[in-house]
């Protein structure tokens, strides 16, 4: 995680728990909260799992749990994943 990285805020979501930046290849560039690498890296190999990191049209993915949800966001650079509080 040693990679200086000038993101998008996720911090800064209301609601937020935790987030993680990942490079396209799996890589940690950022954790930060109540975010698990674990949880990023299962998150990140759903993406992988069904093909979503490999074209383009993706744009979003939401997982909800009663406890928690998680957004997952690219750029064609990066990985974003928030952890929010179940609504």
């Amino acid at each position: 995680m040693s990679e200086a990285v000038s993101l998008v805020d996720l911090e800064a979501i209301q609601g937020q728990l935790g987030s993680a930046v990942m490079d396209l290849e799996g890589k940690l560039v950022r954790l930060g909260g109540q975010m698990t690498e674990e949880n990023a890296f299962m998150l990140f190999k759903m993406l992988v799992e069904v093909g979503m990191l490999g074209g383009e049209g993706f744009e979003r993915l939401s997982v909800g749990f009663s406890s928690c949800n998680y957004s997952v966001a690219r750029d064609e650079m990066h990985v974003y994943v928030t952890q929010t509080k179940a609504l």
